[in-house]
């Protein structure tokens, strides 16, 4: 028989969606201007652009005695995009959370009612979590990127003064279409499918390490702290970043402007030669992805793991 409190529990799966949208929420509000400087160093091809260089070009003040207005200008500049990268990151953790859970109770054979989603995790190994984070990335990935590639060109410091004047994220959009057809939104996405793979290491890792610091003696789920949360999701994270973060200058770079006509390979190439700067390229920005991703990170995982234990 079906008590009143068992009606007001949250399913699993709908646990993981809340909780994954939410900590999506949390974290690009906070993060946003890094991931802006991130993108912008990816695309720029000026061999003596720096850190320094690009936040003064995109955070510079204008001459303006108006305090206001000068707080009101910076702002914008900041936070370009901001509603674009919300609505992604929103939307792509919720999801993500949602099937890697749907995965891993299907590739584990262990979606049982009297066990918790702890005690079922307890049983899977690194492969299984490694296979149901890429099928869950890989699914992930087919349907959010057109809003990846609306979110670079928002934040491109390439675009020219036609484009400029598609503010709205719908002008934009019906802009690329009109101009560059359907295709446009699906640029980037062979090296976005390759870089799921980043994510897949990723949750191996942290379950694996999530298991291990949680379980308690007798078998149930401790709380985490924020001291085991920042732990592990730190390790996880730099391991996964360090190891694919080539793929992430490539997908950014095959989702800019002027690049409609040019393949991976050529992409490739193109980083590779430019400025002379080899390999070097190809890690452009990582310096800010980390300084952005880490605190980012351990805020999603952090805000997933109490959102998730604090719902009924």
């Amino acid at each position: 028989m079906t008590t009143s409190d068992d009606q007001k529990k949250v399913t699993p799966l709908r646990r993981e969606l809340i909780s994954g949208f939410s900590s999506g929420i949390l974290t690009i509000l906070i993060t946003h201007p890094l991931d802006l400087v991130k993108v912008r160093l990816q695309l720029s091809k000026d061999a003596n652009a720096t850190y320094r260089s690009i936040i003064k070009n995109t955070f510079s003040l204008p001459i303006d005695k108006n305090v206001s207005a000068v707080i009101r200008s910076r702002a914008q500049s900041m936070y370009k995009g901001l509603s674009i990268n919300l609505i992604g990151n929103s939307y792509s953790w919720g999801l993500y959370f949602f099937l890697y859970r749907l995965y891993k109770d299907q590739l584990s054979g262990l979606n049982t009612s009297h066990l918790t989603t702890f005690q079922r995790d307890k049983q899977m190994n690194g492969m299984h979590y490694m296979l149901a984070a890429w099928s869950a990335g890989f699914t992930t990935t087919l349907l959010t990127n057109p809003i990846w590639v609306l979110k670079t060109r928002t934040m491109s410091p390439n675009i020219s003064s036609a484009e400029s004047s598609h503010r709205s994220i719908s002008k934009l959009a019906t802009h690329i279409y009109k101009t560059e057809g359907l295709s446009a939104f699906f640029r980037g996405l062979l090296p976005s499918v390759i870089g799921v793979s980043q994510g897949a290491v990723y949750f191996s890792i942290y379950d694996t390490l999530r298991v291990k610091f949680l379980n308690q003696a007798d078998g149930s789920e401790k709380p985490i702290t924020p001291y085991e949360s920042i732990s592990i999701t730190s390790t996880a994270k730099m391991i996964s970043t360090l190891l694919l973060y080539p793929i992430q200058t490539i997908k950014t770079n095959m989702q800019d402007y002027g690049m409609e006509k040019r393949g991976v390979i050529e992409t490739v190439v193109n980083i590779y030669r430019r400025n002379h700067g080899g390999l070097r390229n190809l890690y452009r920005g990582i310096g800010a992805n980390l300084a952005r991703s880490l605190p980012a990170t351990c805020i999603t995982f952090y805000t997933y793991e109490t959102v998730k234990r604090s719902l009924p």
